[in-house]
Parts: structure tokens; C-alpha cells; sequence
């Protein structure tokens, strides 16, 4: 049917609507169902199939699923680390949030602007972290799930064998984790390049595309590579990356080309992209790997890698790609190792030495810095593995300004080393009043350090001075996020009075938690709290929602404090079971039979959301999910303890009150490595799995910046401590529920 078919047809089904409004025929039925699927695009003025593919966006299984897989992704760390937070704060009320996005796709969703962050690279120009809004992230993402059975299929007979990057998981229609381990690939990579050497092809030559996702073309990833009978999928794609390519508003600056570099969907369209050019490489018979844009071509003689390079070179110009040519030469390798090029990052055997000698530490820190290029992979590594070390904070001071590639980990570093706030603020100090700085986003990363320093010890207000003079016409989006950062960490009225002016609603809420709680008592928070409301994003206020219910529940907040600003309106976390058992058999595999209701009494609705929230958070931040589930074990205890005094009332259990009134607090009832008392003593197992929780979670930056005992600064849980803190999860709940058991509850 042509396009003219199609307009008639809906001309026709207009006038018999309008001449027979009250008694439509049959065939008039027959003819609304055939038309069922076109509507009228006001801005074009043409017809629009409603296609499949579009249908398939907006369902709420794939907008879960869209949402699972944003949530699980760990290919970039730095990235997700925005979002954390607002993730969780998302979580808390996610069928309802997705039931919102999915009549705003069908609707009226327009994507918003982005946040762009531009980061050094080592070369001394700039990559692009684009943040998009957490609505933006999904619908993205629901794009390329639609597209990606179909994708996986094409793409399945280079995958593991030319192509190495984003390798797709089995059961890709269903499964959360969207790629395998990155590792996975690139180590199949190498032994794919060594695998070539050994067969003869010793000559080699290693290049990458110049800014790979910012010459992606709009066009060209949607007129090519999806089918183009998909009208209304199409033009939500390019509408999209029309709105997160582009920051100004002027339309003759617009741009047609790049893709958001962070989010997972945008690996997905990448890949797509080059698909074209991985299937022509592969029919032209040269020896050819790729991982993302890291491309090596090897041959048996140099005439034979040159026609390679020529045939791959213009099919990057036929995409409009281009090679780095000034970063490659073809060798003749003499050993695998100059066959693979790059080193990897560190050796296993490195890494054990490292760790238990500081002098070998340092010798391998400062010769990573004389390789050349710089081994920043290495040097990165040292870092995070050796935070609580202050044997490196001499060569990072004195590195700094020659590797800004490498700030924000350096940065992080330091962090974690406050006994040397001295030199740290000597170093940089006047950089931050004077402006010294090249890079806004190394300027931005120093005030957030500036601003965890601060937390610890209080700096000079001249920082703070200095910080609002900066944000006045702020055009970086880095610089603006941590000069938020550092004026929250100042804990006083400046940061509410800026912030709810500010212009992004995302911004916004990204800074939300950093938070002090006491900011609630200050009387401009009703202020900030109108601003975020009447904004028409709802991101803001999904943040401070989840901010106050969260104070809320772990007691840092009074119920009192927060009643003006309508809790129940604003901070429902709703739940459809009715009992905790449901909670604790899925997550951590115990099988009581506990009556929670009769048991938590009046406090049951308090454990039940409070329980809703451990599950929302217990796969999205490891540390939030154990500070909760502490304060469920707060509770649980001081209950159990009520219990049995009814009990056993001829036993001293210890007092839930001190001789003023005051409630005791929760560490002194279960501390069974200081203090004895009935209940930790009979109760010696279940004592001490909960003192493992209580004290691991007064450990962490969400309960304190430091150790109250040591002093020591307080770190983030792992993995391997959430798989340990499981554990002891299960010791104290199959404990309470046998003594509960035992006295028929």
C-alpha cells in the first residue's frame, strides 16, 4: 500500500466517523482496525506506521528489563558511580516509575538535555561522558533491547573470532547482564593475536579510530543498519541522539553525528555500527581482530598488512571513522609479546609483591611513570589496591600536574590518606583560589577531594568563598557538580540557596546525596523542597524523596522534622507481601515460619518498608544495603530482647534504657567482644554474627568519614564482604527464628 493509499484511507475513516458518529458499521469496524496502527504527526505532516518495534519500547517488561540491566551494568564504574544513589532512589518505587515512562513514550516523551563531563585523556585532548537522565537511560537502553535478538544473530559468527568486544550473555532475550565479562574477550583477544604470531603472521600493525563514538552518524546507524520500515522506532532513536548530541539551542550549530559515551545501550549501537565493516574485513581474507575500537591487522609480509590497511581504511571513510594514523607502524614481531603491542595492565606475580613490600611498591609506582606511553593501567591499579598506603603520596604530589589523565584516581587516592591534609592543601590550594588549572575537570576533581577533607576537618572559608564566586555562570557541568559537592560538605544554608536555582533538574539530583542530614532542620529546606517539586522532571524529587525516607528509617531523621513536607504523600515505599519471610527466603535462602506480624507488634510497618528497601538496594549499592539491614537488625534485636523478658522474666536481660530513659544504643546490646550481659552471652553465635554487621557498617562513609576507634578513614563494602556479611545474615536469622520457635511465636 503507498503513501497515498494510506492518507486516503485515513481521510475516508475521518468522514464516516463524522457522519456516523452514533451507528458504525461492520465494515466500518473492520476498517477502524485496519487504520488501528496509523496517527497524524503534527510536525511533518505525514502519515506514521506505528511499527512492531516501537510497540515493543514502551512495554513494561522491557523497560524492566531495559531498567535491570542499567542497574547490573559494570563495564563502567566511574560512570554508574553518578547514579548510585539515584538508582537505589529509583528502585524504591520502580513499578510505578516505569508504568509512568511507558505511557510517556506513547505519549509525549521527549528526551532531555544531557550533562556533558569532558575528561583528559592522555594525548591531552578530551573524552566525553555524556549523563543523561535516569528516564533517558532507560528508554535508551528499551531501544536497544528491541534491536538486539536480531543483532546477536548477524553478529554471532564474528564474536570470540574477529571480534572481541561486548560479547553478548546466553539468553540475551531475558538475561539482566547484557554482556559477558569484559575480560572474557579481551583476554580471548590477545590469545588470538599470539595464536596469528605462531602461525607465521609476524608482521603487525595496531591502530584505533580517532573519537570513536563522537564520528558515530545519526544517518548512518539509523537509515543503514535498522530496518527502515520501523518509522516511529527510527524517529525515537534519532530523536534521542539529536537531543544528547547536541547542547546548544542555536540550530545552526546542530549536529548529526556521536552517541552518549557511558551508558551500556550505547556499546550496543557501537558494535552495530561496525558490524558492516567487521562482515567486509572478514570476506576480504585478511587477518583481522577488533576490541571496540582497537583494531590489529597481521599478515605473513608487510605488502600483505598494507593491503589490509588500505581496504580497512576506506571502508572507515565509506562510515565516515577515522584511523589514528599517527599511532601506528607496521612491525615485523620477533616475539608475542611485540606482536600483542599493548602490555596488560599488571601480572598476577606483580601484584603479590606489591602487596606485601612497600619498597617494591614504590620502585613499581615510579617506573610505571618512566615507561613510555605511561603505564596508567598499572598505575591505577596501585592506587586502588594501596589507598590506606601513604607511601605513594610523595610521587602522586609531584606526577600530578604532568598526568591529569590520571587525576581523578589520584584524587581518590589522596582521599583516602588524610594524615597528609597538609601537603595535600600546600600542593593545590592557591590551583583552586587562582584558577591555575588547563582542565575544568581536573579543577573539579580536586574540589571534590577538597571537599572530603573538609568533611573530616573543617577548611578555611576562603574555599568556600571561593567555591560560590566560581559557580556564578558556571558553564562546566564538572565543575558545577563538585563545587555542589564541596559547598554540601560546608553543611550550611549556601548550598540550598544555589541549588534550587539551579537549572538541571539531573544535577540536582545527583547531589542530593551528599546531604547532610541536619540540612533538613534548616528553615530554606522547605525551600528547596517546593523547587524540586514543582519542577517538571520528577528525577529531583525521586532523590529527595528516597534521601528523607532513608534518614527516616535509619533514625538520622526525626519523623517529626519531615511531617511538613507530607511523608506519606511523597515517601510511600509500597510492598505487596505482607510478611518479611518473603524477603529473607529470596534473598538469603532462610526458611523460617516466623509470625513477624505478632512479633514486631506495632513496629511491623516500620520493618516491612525498611525490609523492602534492604531488598531494592541489595544489587545496587553494596554499602547502603548493609548500613539498612543493620538498622533491621536494630530493631529485631531490641524486639527479641522485649520478648524475652515475657519469657523468661527470672533472667536478667540486659535493659533496653539507661537510668535517665534515654534508649540505649544498639552496639552496646550485642558488643560481645568489649561487654557481656544474659543476651549475648546465651545468645553467644547470634552475638556475634550481629556484631559482624554492626561493626562493619559503623565502617563505612555512609554511618561515618572515619573510624571512631582507629581514626582510620572508612571505605566502601566489597564484593567479597557482601558475600561474608550474607552469610552472617543467615546465622542470625535461622538463630532468631529457632528461639522463636522454641517459645511458639
Amino acid at each position: 500500500m503507498s503513501e497515498e493509499d494510506i492518507k486516503q484511507l485515513f481521510l475516508n475513516l475521518v468522514l464516516n466517523v463524522q457522519r456516523k458518529h452514533e451507528n458504525i458499521t461492520m465494515e466500518e469496524q473492520n476498517l477502524s482496525s485496519v487504520t488501528a496502527n496509523v496517527r497524524y504527526h503534527d510536525e511533518t505532516q505525514d502519515i506514521i506506521i506505528m511499527d512492531a518495534r516501537f510497540r515493543k519500547v514502551y512495554k513494561i517488561d522491557n523497560l524492566k528489563l531495559a531498567w535491570r540491566r542499567i542497574a547490573t551494568a559494570t563495564g563502567n564504574i566511574s560512570y554508574k558511580n553518578y547514579y548510585r544513589q539515584l538508582f537505589v532512589a529509583y528502585e524504591m518505587n520502580l513499578d510505578s516509575n516505569l508504568k509512568e515512562l511507558s505511557v510517556k513514550i506513547q505519549r509525549d516523551y521527549e528526551p532531555s538535555a544531557p550533562l556533558k563531563i569532558y575528561v583528559p585523556k592522555a594525548s591531552g585532548l578530551l573524552r566525553t561522558f555524556t549523563l543523561l537522565e535516569i528516564e533517558d537511560l532507560i528508554v535508551y537502553q528499551a531501544i536497544a533491547n528491541v534491536l538486539i535478538p536480531d543483532f546477536v544473530k548477524e553478529r554471532k559468527k564474528f564474536e570470540m573470532n574477529t571480534v572481541f568486544s561486548n560479547i553478548f550473555s546466553n539468553d540475551i532475550e531475558k538475561n539482566i547482564f547484557l554482556f559477558r565479562p569484559w575480560k572474557d574477550g579481551y583476554h580471548a583477544y590477545r590469545r588470538k593475536i599470539v595464536k596469528n604470531f605462531e602461525k607465521g603472521f609476524i608482521y603487525t600493525v595496531h591502530f584505533d579510530l580517532a573519537a570513536f563514538y563522537d564520528t558515530i552518524d545519526h544517518n548512518s546507524l539509523t537509515g543503514e543498519l535498522i530496518h527502515k520500515q520501523d518509522c516511529e522506532y527510527v524517529i525515537l532513536l534519532r530523536r534521542c541522539l539529536a537531543a544528547w548530541s547536541n547542547t546548544s539551542d542555536a540550530e545552526y550549530r546542530k549536529i548529526n553525528h556521536s552517541i552518549p559515551q557511558g551508558p551500556i545501550s550505547s556499546s550496543v549501537f557501537a558494535e552495530l555500527y561496525l558490524l558492516p565493516l567487521d562482515e567486509k574485513m572478514d570476506n576480504s581474507g585478511f587477518i583481522y581482530s577488533r576490541y571496540v575500537d582497537d583494531i590489529v591487522l597481521q599478515g605473513k609480509t608487510r605488502e600483505e598488512v598494507i593491503r589490509g590497511i588500505v581496504c580497512l581504511d576506506k571502508l572507515c571513510k565509506d562510515k565516515g571513522l577515522v584511523p589514528q594514523s599517527s599511532k601506528f607502524e607496521i612491525i615485523k614481531a620477533e616475539t608475542k609479546e611485540q606482536a600483542l603491542g599493548k602490555k596488560p595492565s599488571i601480572s598476577f606475580s606483580e601484584k603479590t609483591i606489591i602487596s606485601k613490600n612497600d619498597d617494591e611498591l614504590l620502585k613499581n609506582f615510579k617506573k610505571a611513570f618512566e615507561e613510555n606511553p605511561v603505564n596508567g593501567s598499572s598505575i591505577r591499579y596501585m592506587l586502588k589496591a594501596c589507598r590506606r598506603d601513604g607511601a605513594l603520596v610523595s610521587v602522586v604530589l609531584e606526577e600530578f600536574d604532568s598526568h591529569y589523565e590520571l587525576a581523578e584516581d589520584m584524587c581518590e587516592y589522596l582521599s583516602y590518606n588524610p594524615d597528609f591534609a597538609i601537603l595535600i592543601e600546600a600542593k593545590f590550594g592557591n590551583s583552586l583560589l587562582y584558577g591555575s588549572i588547563p582542565y575544568d575537570y581536573v579543577e573539579s576533581v580536586l574540589w571534590k577531594l577538597f571537599a572530603k577533607m573538609n568533611t573530616s576537618s573543617p577548611l578555611d572559608q576562603k574555599y568556600e568563598k571561593r567555591a560560590m564566586e566560581l559557580l556564578v555562570n558556571q558553564k562546566s557541568v564538572a565543575m558545577q557538580y563538585c563545587l555542589y559537592i564541596y559547598l554540601a560538605s560546608c553543611k550550611d544554608h549556601n548550598l540550598i540557596a544555589w541549588l534550587s536555582y539551579c537549572k538541571s533538574a539531573l544535577m540536582q539530583a545527583l547531589i542530593v546525596p551528599y546531604f547532610s542530614f541536619s540540612i533538613v532542620l534548616q528553615s530554606s529546606f522547605s525551600d528547596l523542597f517546593v523547587a524540586f517539586d514543582n519542577r517538571t522532571s520528577k528525577t529531583p524529587m525521586i532523590a529527595l524523596n528516597n534521601y528523607l525516607k532513608m534518614g527516616v528509617l535509619t533514625g538520622e531523621i526525626s519523623t517529626d522534622s519531615v511531617a511538613q513536607f507530607y511523608l506519606q504523600e511523597h515517601l510511600d515505599i509500597r510492598t505487596k507481601y505482607e510478611t518479611i519471610c518473603y524477603f529473607l527466603e529470596k534473598d538469603y535462602g532462610i526458611k523460617g515460619k516466623t509470625e513477624w506480624k505478632l512479633f514486631y507488634g506495632t513496629d511491623y510497618i516500620t520493618a516491612c518498608e525498611l525490609m523492602a528497601a534492604i531488598h531494592k538496594s541489595i544489587n545496587i549499592d553494596k554499602t547502603l544495603w548493609l548500613n539498612l539491614f543493620d538498622s533491621f537488625n536494630d530493631i529485631t534485636v531490641k524486639k527479641l530482647i522485649e520478648w524475652l523478658n515475657i519469657w523468661q522474666p527470672a533472667v536478667t536481660w540486659p535493659s533496653l534504657s539507661d537510668r535517665t530513659g534515654k534508649i540505649k544504643d544498639y552496639g552496646t546490646l550485642i558488643n560481645c567482644e568489649k561487654s557481656k550481659n544474659q543476651f549475648t552471652t546465651q545468645y553467644l553465635k547470634l552475638a556475634k554474627a550481629l556484631w559482624a554487621i554492626h561493626k562493619r557498617r559503623c565502617c563505612t562513609p555512609l554511618s561515618h568519614p572515619k573510624d571512631l576507634h582507629t581514626a582510620e578513614v572508612t571505605t566502601f563494602i566489597t564484593a567479597g564482604e557482601k558475600t561474608e556479611m550474607t552469610r552472617q545474615i543467615r546465622i542470625e536469622y535461622d538463630e532468631i527464628d529457632n528461639i522463636l520457635r522454641g517459645h511458639r511465636l
